[in-house]
């Protein structure tokens, strides 16, 4: 269980640093007028909505501020209606990862401290 969330987490990670990588420096008017850019960000998006329902029921316990809900939500919209996405939501969308860079950080620790004493059952 350990290793799929750690490499859920990875993954996470890079789809989310790939999103403020694209974005950096660009303004909105910028994103609008670049459609492999909304179609980048859109996917990654989605993508994040996918590995979220990867993760187990107690991380998104641990982390109920996060809208769980929301983000499989956009997943399905992404995959099943991609041309019903309005580019407002996805703009919204990147800019409100911070709840989910926590969580990454946040769990990571929790592994860490699991791998080092493997016995302690904090956190579960």
């Amino acid at each position: 269980m350990s290793r799929s969330l750690s490499d859920n987490l990875d993954n996470l990670k890079m789809l989310i640093d790939r999103i403020d990588d694209s974005l950096k420096g660009r303004s909105y008017d910028d994103y609008l007028n670049d459609a492999d850019l909304q179609d980048a960000t859109t996917y990654r998006l989605s993508m994040l909505g996918e590995v979220t329902t990867r993760l187990p029921g107690e991380v998104k316990e641990r982390h109920p501020d996060i809208s769980w809900k929301k983000i499989r939500a956009f997943r399905n919209v992404a995959s099943h209606d991609y041309f019903s996405i309005v580019p407002d939501l996805v703009w919204e969308g990147t800019r409100s990862l911070e709840p989910l860079k926590e969580m990454i950080c946040k769990e990571r620790a929790r592994l860490a401290v699991e791998e080092r004493d493997p016995h302690n059952d904090r956190g579960r």
